[in-house]
């Protein structure tokens, strides 16, 4: 399985609308996802 390093996060403007993707990982490790359904706009995962 290949890795992928993110370069560090930068500033908000740049997070939210530059075109680098910098996610922010929890303490776990992880990166929250929500899945909701496209018409009702229900949650139907939060993984």
């Amino acid at each position: 399985m290949s890795q992928y390093v993110f370069p560090a996060r930068t500033t908000t403007a740049e997070i939210e609308l530059g075109t680098t993707l910098q996610p922010k990982f929890g303490p776990d490790g992880l990166i929250p996802c929500i899945a909701q359904d496209v018409h009702t706009g229900e949650v139907l995962m939060f993984a």
